[in-house]
């Protein structure tokens, strides 16, 4: 289930990347050559962006590429780095559970208050705020595989993945 999240989430990013850029293209050329504008390139440029970011932190986890401070686990090693590991998915997990929760509550407020943008689009702004607590979701479902993995380790079921290695062992 991990590799199918993660799958998704790289073709969906690939599809917005293009979708992005066609519509700053379109945007350009039709500014340039026709002097009129899309009127909604800005406003839906910034929901592709926030919608790339919050689908693409599932990913990132994954491979340990968002940021962490080092200093700490560099010196650990063994089970040790894992406990660590542990509390530091643990607390990702609450923040991340925190955020959707009151991410959720917006976008439902958004919908049963028919909020709109204030641009000549009027998006109604449930839609792509709903991109928010979804990519948070799938960031739950990543780090609960995480904690899994890391408990098993603990537990000594399961190997110690190899230094300076991401424990794939939960997928």
């Amino acid at each position: 289930m991990v590799r199918f999240i993660l799958g998704l989430g790289v073709v969906l990013g690939g599809l917005l990347i293009a979708a992005l850029v066609l519509l700053v293209a379109s945007e350009v050329v039709l500014r340039s050559a026709f002097d009129v504008s899309l009127l909604v390139a800005d406003e839906y440029s910034g929901y592709i962006v926030v919608a790339l970011v919050f689908l693409g932190i599932p990913y990132a986890l994954f491979h340990d590429a968002l940021l962490r401070v080092d200093f700490l686990f560099e010196r650990l090693k063994g089970k040790r780095r894992e406990a660590l590991s542990l509390v530091f998915d643990l607390c990702c997990l609450a923040v991340t559970a925190v955020l959707g929760l009151y991410l959720t509550r917006m976008v439902i407020a958004s919908y049963d208050r028919g909020t709109f943008s204030s641009t000549p689009a009027m998006t109604p702004l449930w839609f792509p705020q709903l991109v928010m607590p979804i990519g948070l979701a799938l960031t739950a479902l990543i780090l609960l595989a995480r904690i899994a993995g890391r408990v098993r380790v603990l537990r000594g079921t399961a190997p110690l993945p190899p230094p300076g290695h991401a424990d794939h062992s939960a997928t």
